[in-house]
């Protein structure tokens, strides 16, 4: 069964069974689709639990789900989808596993993956009474949505208790960028660099209309921080980084950073 917008109902759960889309309707009663990508990719956005979620970054992520070429489903499609069946995410508001973390996710079991949202930074802190703007958390929103997705691919993929993959972004982008690219490391990490900047530049143009090309492409950026492939093509203290770390900062502490200024707005 199909919805007039294009996707499936959906009441507790979505399995991929035999090539099909099943959606549980009722009590032993399912229905079956073709599972084509963008359904399953669309699955995974509309099973999103969001139920524990602040208003600010509820209103962020239901305004992301409803882009219309640029959706969360987009990004989860882009980068390659498991092959056995949906998973399940859930997002929060509450406390982060590091006190200085202005989000993580974590895997609660196979397919079961949870993002927490720092209470703290949403709604400004001792250091930093302002609210970040509504670009910092849809870029935070979108990190973590792929970091739970890289774990789910994980999982796919591999499936075989590497522990490092479980709590750190970084092994899980290397564990990406090795499977799905070729050639040297560099070449790989190249790769990767060209599909997923462009990519998270677009939601946020899309989210946030009227900025820069450049502006876009920095805030996409800052999202590798921490990624070695980061630091070698952006050494510290070089003019470009200092634009792109001033540039996210502008927009998760809603001021002005060096040369920077927020372009977003906050929740009041």
């Amino acid at each position: 069964m199909i919805a007039a917008n294009g996707h499936p109902h959906f009441n507790e759960k979505v399995l991929i069974w035999d090539g099909f889309l099943d959606t549980l309707e009722g009590t032993n009663t399912w229905t079956g689709v073709p599972a084509t990508k963008m359904l399953i990719a669309q699955a995974i956005e509309d099973n999103i639990d969001d139920s524990e979620l602040d208003p600010c970054t509820k209103g962020v992520l239901d305004k992301l789900k409803l882009l219309s070429q640029n959706d969360i489903a987009s990004i989860f499609e882009k980068f390659g989808l498991p092959t056995n069946s949906t998973y399940n995410l859930k997002i929060i508001s509450g406390i982060t596993n590091s006190p200085v973390a202005l989000a993580d996710t974590r895997k609660i079991s196979k397919n079961n993956y949870l993002i927490t949202m720092s209470n703290a930074f949403i709604n400004g802190t001792s250091n930093n009474l302002n609210r970040p703007t509504d670009l910092s958390i849809a870029l935070l929103l979108i990190h973590e949505l792929i970091h739970a997705h890289f774990f789910a691919l994980y999982d796919d993929f591999y499936n075989n208790g590497n522990v490092c993959a479980y709590d750190q972004y970084d092994c899980l982008y290397e564990n990406y960028v090795t499977k799905n690219y070729s050639g040297t490391s560099d070449v790989q990490h190249a790769q990767m660099f060209d599909n997923y900047i462009p990519k998270i530049a677009a939601v946020l143009e899309e989210f946030k209309p009227g900025l820069t090309s450049q502006y876009y492409e920095d805030l996409a950026i800052s999202s590798m921080y921490g990624l070695q492939y980061y630091n070698d093509k952006y050494p510290a203290g070089s003019a470009a980084r200092v634009r792109i770390e001033n540039n996210r900062l502008a927009e998760d502490n809603n001021t002005t950073r060096g040369a920077a200024t927020p372009k977003g707005t906050s929740c009041n």
